[in-house]
């Protein structure tokens, strides 16, 4: 798993993503299947794989789950894998997480994270 903390403009990306040679996109492995790029967010990726000929594209809606739990990385990673498996089933192949927040239900603790799916492919078209 990545050493690398989740923080909001953090884009995942699933493995095995076809990319071009040209973008330079280095990612650590987050959990099965999935890989966390390094120092990237959305608009650095974005640049990278437009300047290579490729689209970099942005999904509505928001994409959202909750862990139960204190505001620490063990939670963000289980709310983080919540969205990862909504993203994983509409398939698309990027995640940029656009919230995380603490939050409390009845005085329960709780993490909400959000994301937007976005695609990298070599043309406009899906």
């Amino acid at each position: 798993m990545s050493s690398y903390a989740i923080r909001v403009g953090t884009v995942m990306m699933k493995s095995g993503t076809e990319l071009p040679m040209s973008a330079q996109l280095q990612g650590d492995i987050y959990t099965t299947g999935w890989r966390m790029l390094r120092n990237l967010d959305g608009k650095s990726i974005d640049t990278r794989v437009r300047n290579a000929g490729w689209t970099f594209f942005f999904m509505e809606p928001n994409i959202h789950a909750i862990a139960w739990g204190a505001h620490d990385n063990s939670t963000i990673q289980k709310a983080v894998k919540g969205v990862l498996g909504k993203v994983k089933r509409s398939k698309f192949n990027c995640l940029e997480i656009t919230e995380i927040a603490a939050k409390k239900f009845m005085g329960i603790p709780y993490v909400a994270v959000s994301g937007h799916s976005r695609h990298i492919k070599n043309s406009i078209s899906m």
